[in-house]
């Protein structure tokens, strides 16, 4: 790999780098990324940091959940977070991962004599369907997992050394994303079966080893945690068809701006790699090495249309092998050098990708300033229920709700659904004190909220709505079992009129004749109304 980069010029090996910091500017300069997922995960980096300070939530309410599988983020995020906000902190680091991600890709297209500025045509996927879900776990597996790639491919891989190497890569990428792992398990085996058996073969797949025992101790550790949303997802095993899948792959890789924008976004990667199949430029040294990487794509698209939707209490499995298929053939299949049209078309992917995106970023930002207006309005160590009603704005690419589960981070206390409910989370709430009805029920439909009975146990509910209109009726259906405290932009706080429980009360199951959810209760304001 060495010899390799040290034929590419100092300039071409720095350019995936600086347009690596181009992409990841506005994750840093504005309020906040659109990023659905994020806000719950920096509600886990501040429960990390605030673990015994009982202002922050009762002593005992909280468990430690160390060392499981996709927790690489919050061990990178709570350091930072002891120095800086947690917002920040979690910026920073998403940040650090889109840098890396087009970074890494550099290096790989490097180590296949492919010219690095190739990697610039991977932003869209870089700010994509991951990032917008904030599945930011999913998104430091891909990149370290381009990252280690070049380093279980080389000779000395087979060494005792370079295995040694390979399994602490393999650990690593794993306590980042788990389907990550699996991705380079099957790079690694791909790489065995590409070369003639010997002695040393063994010692190759030795980071298989490694991740298939990760991921065993990993399935009986995660048995051993009954949260409720576990409960609730391991039930079933969830497919998706084949022709949705297979209609579905510009989108999820790009983040579904429309059909068009997508194909357009995607267009550069694919028609790079296009042109040298036809012209056949590579040089004929670094074809079987292309032709492995190949293989590899090849392998993880399988996996993408045979993998199911969910498992246990993971969705959207099949996705996670998409991105890692798409760079990979990109990768392989692009020119060994570009000449200079060709160079800067690759440069204008990560500016069309922004002026794209920024948009979303603008409104991501307008949401959470409502938000940063409302947090001092709330008393610390509270529990919260953050809901939507009404219609939903289909221009969005993140769900903008999710953007008031940053109260866990702002105030403390616990909401009617977080990441502490998930059996790999670094911070789980004990099982003494979990509220298995209420966090199914509300997971399942958030209006089903029963303000007569849930705001015994909530002392605010974060109400999102785009609809003024619909957002007086909801007022009108808490009463009187919560008030109106304040309203900021599309976001308005309800208090609980109730003596609220302690946040380590015991949940309680619905009564024979359950009171009325907050949804009856508008309709029943509206057929009032009704003339």
């Amino acid at each position: 790999m060495a010899a390799a980069n040290a034929k590419v010029p100092l300039v071409d090996r720095l350019v995936p780098w600086l347009a690596g910091l181009v992409l990841a500017a506005p994750v840093v300069l504005t309020r906040y990324p659109p990023m659905t997922d994020l806000p719950l995960h920096e509600g886990m980096v501040a429960l990390l940091r605030h673990h015994a300070d009982a202002a922050w939530a009762p002593p005992g309410l909280y468990a430690l959940n160390l060392g499981h599988a996709n927790q690489l983020f919050y061990l990178l995020a709570y350091p930072l977070a002891l120095l800086v906000a947690t917002d920040v902190a979690c910026k920073l680091v998403v940040a650090g991962i889109v840098v890396l991600t087009l970074g890494a890709a550099g290096r790989l297209a490097a180590h296949l004599g492919r010219s690095p500025w190739v990697a610039l045509t991977l932003a869209p996927v870089v700010l994509g369907w991951t990032f917008f879900w904030g599945f930011v776990a999913n998104m430091l597996g891909f990149a370290l997992f381009l990252l280690a790639l070049p380093l279980v491919d080389r000779p000395e891989a087979r060494s005792a050394r370079g295995a040694a190497l390979a399994c602490v890569l393999a650990a690593l990428v794993f306590f980042a994303h788990e389907a990550s792992a699996l991705a380079l398990g099957c790079a690694v085996v791909v790489f065995a079966l590409s070369e003639r058996p010997d002695r040393r073969t063994p010692v190759r797949l030795a980071p298989v080893a490694v991740i298939a025992a990760l991921s065993v101790v990993e399935v009986v550790r995660e048995r051993a945690i009954a949260t409720p949303l576990m409960q609730l997802l391991e039930q079933h095993v969830l497919w998706h068809a084949l022709a949705t899948k297979l209609s579905s792959v510009p989108r999820l890789l790009t983040g579904a701006h429309g059909l068009w924008t997508d194909l357009a976004l995607l267009a550069p990667a694919v028609m790079l790699g296009g042109l040298n199949l036809i012209v056949r430029a590579p040089a004929p040294e670094q074809e079987p090495r292309a032709r492995r990487y190949a293989a590899i794509a090849a392998v993880l698209f399988i996996a993408y249309l045979a993998a199911p939707y969910s498992v246990n209490f993971g969705a959207f499995l099949y996705v996670r092998f998409l991105a890692p298929a798409f760079a990979v053939a990109v990768i392989a299949a692009a020119p060994a050098r570009l000449h200079v049209g060709a160079r800067l078309a690759s440069a204008a992917v990560p500016f069309l990708t922004l002026y794209v995106v920024l948009p979303q970023f603008a409104a991501a930002s307008d949401d959470h300033t409502q938000l940063d207006a409302l947090y001092p309005r709330m008393d610390p160590a509270s529990a919260v229920d953050v809901l939507h009603v009404g219609k939903r704005d289909k221009a969005l690419l993140f769900e903008a709700t999710g953007a008031g589960n940053r109260v866990l981070a702002e105030r403390g206390g616990r909401l009617a659904f977080s990441f502490a409910e998930y059996p790999i989370a670094p911070v789980v709430v004990a099982p003494a004190y979990q509220w298995y009805g209420t966090v199914l029920r509300l997971y399942a439909d958030p209006t089903s909220l029963r303000p007569a009975l849930d705001f015994d146990r909530f002392r605010y509910a974060l109400v999102h709505g785009r609809d003024a209109e619909l957002a007086k009726l909801v007022e009108r259906g808490m009463v009187p079992d919560a008030r109106m405290v304040a309203v900021s932009g599309e976001w308005t706080l309800f208090e609980s009129t109730h003596p609220v429980l302690p946040l380590t009360a015991k949940d309680v199951s619905l009564p024979p004749d359950p009171p009325a959810t907050l949804q009856e209760r508008v309709h029943a304001v509206v057929r009032v109304q009704a003339p």
